[in-house]
């Protein structure tokens, strides 16, 4: 996954105030990570998509976390600060491949949820913020964006991209939404036409060295270090 490339803004509202950028630039951040898929012919499968912030946050005091959001309420400024988060997601276990012919693919066909992450949120006029897990948080991915691949000087470039709005309970029940919007954009080399199984990854790519069908399980591969090339 190519973090120069590879981006998700947050922005949402507590009640009827609104969630801004506590500081410039500090409601969208970079992401890294890898994305699994499987091509035969011209049907594609996203079996799997692992994106992670590039902030490296664990809470600790001095590294800013990955988002930094405030709402301006009647009470005074609250604060929502995303320590870390992780995104996954694939397209449905039990769908068809989808034809890539033209390029490009209904970018709301690959399923997301929050893998992993927290955050924590510090109301208007208290001292103390509350911690809150982001696991397994999610909501369908309401993107009318198309997804894309295309190849350019050598290269194979898929483009995933993702909307998708999150309920919280901060201090109320549903009292939060949060919209997460961006795209995650992964490379490989142009492969040989045999290679049906491929992964896009940062800084290198893994392939299978004989052809699968597209149904095939990734295991072997992303396990055998012989096939892994950076």
């Amino acid at each position: 996954m190519d973090p120069a490339r590879s981006s998700v803004t947050v922005l949402g509202a507590i009640r009827t105030d609104s969630f801004q950028p506590r500081t410039f630039g500090s409601s969208i951040i970079s992401y890294q990570g890898i994305v699994f898929a499987e091509l035969d012919g011209d049907e594609l499968s996203i079996t799997g998509v692992n994106a992670r912030d590039t902030a490296g946050s664990f809470g600790e005091p001095g590294v800013p976390p990955a988002y930094d959001l405030v709402a301006e309420t009647f009470a005074g400024n609250a604060f929502l600060s995303i320590i870390s988060i992780a995104f996954s997601g694939s397209t449905a276990f039990d769908a068809e491949p989808f034809s890539i012919s033209q390029g490009q693919f209904p970018g709301y066909l690959v399923r997301f949820f929050i893998g992993d992450g927290s955050m924590r949120f510090q109301a208007a006029g208290s001292a103390q913020a509350v911690p809150f897990d982001l696991h397994g948080r999610g909501s369908p991915n309401t993107t009318q964006r198309a997804g894309t691949i295309t190849q350019a000087q050598g290269l194979e470039t898929l483009t995933v991209p993702l909307d998708m709005a999150v309920l919280f309970s901060l201090s109320e029940e549903n009292d939060t939404i949060l919209t997460f919007s961006g795209e995650f954009v992964a490379t490989r080399p142009v492969p040989e036409p045999s290679v049906a199984l491929l992964a896009f990854a940062a800084a290198g790519f893994m392939v299978s060295s004989r052809p699968r069908s597209k149904r095939d399980s990734l295991t072997d591969t992303c396990d055998c270090p012989s096939n892994k090339m950076r």
